[in-house]
């Protein structure tokens, strides 16, 4: 089961806030990057960006996610690991062809990695997901 977005509990925006308070940033680049799940096993594809760089920050703007199955898919998308509670930012109840254009940014800081789940896959699909984002350093 995907756990519910609850907008009256944001443990991780406070975290952040904490640690960026007062602090200004500055846009290094905006671009576009993607992951690659590998082959779907037991039902189910991840794909995992690879952890933001020391002294940088990601803010996703908008992603895109595509598959192979001809089944229902249903994505989501955490920071860090999903076996940690507050880690879900985002999902697709179909998990093929969806945007999401955030208006709040997910915020990924150095060392973390963003990760995507499909379940219900068949054996051997594949999924993409595609990131728009901008690159962000403290001055």
């Amino acid at each position: 089961m995907r756990p519910e977005k609850d907008p009256t509990d944001f443990p991780y925006l406070f975290r952040f806030l904490n640690l960026v308070k007062g602090t200004q940033f500055r846009v290094v680049d905006k671009t576009t990057i993607f992951a690659k799940s590998l082959p779907a096993v037991a039902n189910t594809m991840s794909a995992i960006f690879p952890p933001v760089s020391s002294s940088y920050w990601w803010e996703v703007e908008r992603e895109m996610v595509q598959n192979t199955s001809t089944n229902v898919t249903p994505f989501d998308l955490y920071v860090g690991s999903p076996d940690i509670a507050g880690s879900w930012r985002d999902g697709s109840a179909t998990g093929q062809k969806t945007v999401a254009d955030n208006r709040s940014p997910i915020l990924v800081g150095p060392g973390q990695v963003l990760s995507g789940i499909w379940t219900n896959a068949n054996p051997g699909d594949i999924g993409w997901i595609t990131l728009q984002l901008s690159i962000l350093t403290k001055d």
